[in-house]
């Protein structure tokens, strides 16, 4: 049984194992088991390399053109803080030093890494990504997020961009190919993916929940949540007109899914619990984008929630259904 990939249209094959999850009653849940493989026999994710490697490409290639904009008033040099003054009293045996050292001096050295950037990530975009595209990528941008100083220190975004960014270079095809990987999709690095995500879901738990604000436990969180948001969109102000109760069971369900949810993700051997869990990941991270959000954060926690648990049957099951329903 074939189907396409997302994005290419380029056929790829289920494999025996997974047609007869389609074919035999119960045999979707044997076949969905998961062990974290994807070698030899085991689960296949080609399909969700190929959306993570596009993906963060495209966050990366939106993070480029937007330091592109801004840098020159931010940190150039007659900017606010400008990065050559900030970058001489660094030490190459420091952070700074070490991811700082290649944006020195001149305006025109950080258009230059900028461009480099969005060249390379379009060229992911366009499925001509690898290993060390991906690693250039994060050498460039991490380069420019040390010397944006202030403007990028602790910006949740940008750190998760890196750390995604990173996994996904290992996970890359060692050298851009047409006509699919060179190599299967490594089960180490898909388990440091399920991992990364299980990271950010429970810490983003345990922060509402031990907050000194008392909102959170209270589920009142959401009452003044899209008022005092940082980055808030004009559908926060409809969210924030909503009954209490509705407001108090999206709290509820923010937390159900951030601090029981990520514990599924290690434990759940089903596909089926691993797409119902997927599904819950990126709803709550969609409301959250359309009522302000964080940029490129909800982004990446999409393609980390899709890319990881998510195997090319799941897939295929989408895409088959995606096809019914616009038949």
């Amino acid at each position: 049984m074939g189907s396409v990939r997302p994005g290419t249209g380029e056929p790829f094959d289920l494999g025996d194992k997974e047609e007869a999850a389609f074919a035999t009653p119960g045999g979707a849940e044997e076949a969905g088991r998961d062990t974290v493989g994807c070698e030899k026999g085991g689960l296949t994710y080609e399909v969700s390399r190929e959306v993570l490697v596009r993906g963060i490409s495209l966050c990366y290639l939106a993070a480029f053109c937007s330091l592109f904009v801004q840098l020159p008033g931010l940190i150039g040099s007659s900017g606010i803080l400008p990065a050559s003054s900030f970058l001489e009293t660094r030490t190459a045996f420091t952070l700074a030093g070490v991811f700082g050292t290649s944006a020195w001096i001149v305006d025109g050295w950080l258009d230059i890494m900028t461009l480099c950037g969005i060249c390379l990530s379009g060229l992911g975009v366009l499925g001509g990504a690898s290993t060390l595209s991906l690693v250039a990528c994060f050498i460039l941008y991490a380069s420019l997020v040390v010397a944006g100083q202030s403007f990028t220190e602790g910006f949740e975004g940008d750190t998760l961009l890196l750390e995604v960014g990173l996994l996904a270079a290992l996970w890359a095809p060692a050298l851009p190919s047409l006509h699919g990987a060179d190599r299967p999709a490594s089960s180490m690095v898909l388990l440091l993916l399920r991992l990364a995500l299980f990271k950010v879901l429970l810490m983003g738990g345990c922060a509402k929940m031990f907050s000194p604000d008392h909102s959170w436990r209270h589920l009142t969180a959401l009452h003044h949540f899209y008022a005092t948001q940082a980055l808030p969109a004009p559908p926060a102000w409809y969210f924030a007109q909503l009954p209490d109760i509705v407001l108090r069971l999206g709290v509820a369900l923010f937390l159900a899914v951030e601090l029981c949810a990520s514990f599924l993700i290690l434990l759940a051997p089903l596909r089926g619990v691993r797409v119902w869990i997927a599904a819950a990941v990126v709803s709550l991270q969609a409301v959250v984008a359309v009522g302000g959000g964080l940029g490129w954060y909800h982004a990446v926690v999409v393609l980390l929630a899709v890319s990881c648990l998510l195997d090319d049957a799941a897939w295929g099951a989408v895409l088959r259904l995606r096809d019914a329903g616009g038949a």
